[in-house]
């Protein structure tokens, strides 16, 4: 050694964690850690139908992709991991077309994500706060932007807009299924 001090420090007992504040790394005091039992997923049953969720996010640039993990996640937790890549694509078109062409681009603007899950359909919208609307246009071969809608259009098996530019849009779209557990998707 180099002449400095070494401290034994004894291994935490099983199930224990370092409070937190333990500074240089000597044990100062050790507390139980609760083991919570292991989370177990009911039946998707006739009493829980529909499925919802619902997601709010500030309109900030990367809040697109947020809102596609997100999406992303809840369709593989409903069990319809099969179409989660095609929502999650749609749900980013959507969210940035909110976060760039509504008012909820302006500080402090939000836009809201809902998925709805039934035994034939998964419908998923994204409302914005309004703003003009802009019909959607074909892009030239060389354009960079424009192609988001006619995405939605060739995935999902319906898709609209409801909704006012001065009270929020709702773009929304619809994936035909059948209920997880009976032969579908």
């Amino acid at each position: 050694m180099s002449g400095g001090t070494s401290e034994y420090v004894p291994a935490p007992p099983v199930g224990a964690a370092r409070v937190a504040g333990g500074g240089t790394g000597a044990v100062k005091s050790w507390a139980p850690v609760p083991v919570l039992p292991p989370h177990e997923h009911p039946a998707v049953g006739a009493d829980q139908w529909p499925l919802r969720d619902s997601l709010e996010l500030g309109a900030l640039p990367r809040a697109a992709s947020c809102a596609r993990l997100h999406a992303r996640l809840v369709v593989q937790e409903w069990g319809l991991a099969a179409l989660a890549d095609d929502v999650e694509l749609i749900v980013s078109e959507l969210a940035t077309n909110a976060i760039v062409h509504s008012r909820s681009r302006q500080p402090g603007g939000t836009f809201t994500v809902r998925a709805q899950l039934d035994r034939d359909r998964l419908r998923v919208e994204v409302c914005d706060q309004g703003g003009a609307w802009h019909t959607p246009t074909r892009a030239n071969a060389d354009d960079q932007n424009g192609r988001g809608l006619l995405i939605v259009s060739q995935l999902a098996s319906r898709w609209g807009c409801e909704g006012h530019s001065q009270t929020g849009w709702s773009v929304w779209f619809e994936i035909d299924i059948r209920a997880p557990g009976t032969g579908g998707r």
